[in-house]
């Protein structure tokens, strides 16, 4: 995905479809600007990477944000 300036590339462990926890899509169903991207950015979930496969590339990225589980 490539927003403005900035490129990005979303992987997980095994790659293609992340699961989006169901209890933060309630929490935030108000909240308009997430729900616009919950609705309009799907790809950037359903079309991961695997993260294997980014481990050779880490040299490639100015930054890389991990995410934890609950």
């Amino acid at each position: 995905m490539r927003k403005d300036k900035v490129e990005m590339v979303v992987a997980s462990p095994k790659g293609g479809d992340a699961q989006v926890d169901p209890g933060s899509v309630k929490m935030f169903e108000n909240d308009e600007v997430a729900t616009t991207f919950f609705k309009t950015q799907q790809a950037l979930w359903t079309n991961t990477h695997r993260l294997a496969e980014m481990v050779p590339r880490v040299g490639e990225f100015d930054a890389i944000f991990y995410v934890g589980g609950h």
